[in-house]
């Protein structure tokens, strides 16, 4: 029998090259501790992998923190902006639909 445990970013060090930054899922079975490597996200941006961290340790809230206040937004681009959160939640939950299965996020108050 299988238990999902929990998803994480590993760094493993390589030799002659950088090291290769690996999306994994710690699990258990049969009693005993396993890893296995669902992408390699080596390629990827390291703000977009700082995100996922972020992300994957239930830090949504900072990511999308919404309670800076600017004054030189007009309303309109406040408007677009609220418009554009629809975007974020549907790619939010393909994320967490798609191939990934991303433990639940807490909000904090």
């Amino acid at each position: 029998m299988r238990y999902t445990e929990g998803m994480y970013i590993a760094t493993v060090p390589n030799r002659n090259s950088p090291p290769a930054l690996l999306l994994r899922e710690s699990f258990r079975q049969n009693g005993k501790v396993k890893n296995r490597t669902l992408a390699n996200l080596t390629h990827w941006p390291a703000a977009r992998i700082e995100a996922l961290r972020r992300l994957l340790r239930g830090e949504f809230d900072q990511a999308a923190d919404l309670s800076v206040v600017r004054d030189d937004l007009s309303s309109q681009q406040v408007h677009d902006s609220y418009l554009s959160l629809g975007k974020v939640e549907r790619d939010f939950r393909t994320l967490k639909t798609g191939l990934l299965e991303v433990r639940p996020v807490w909000v904090r108050k």
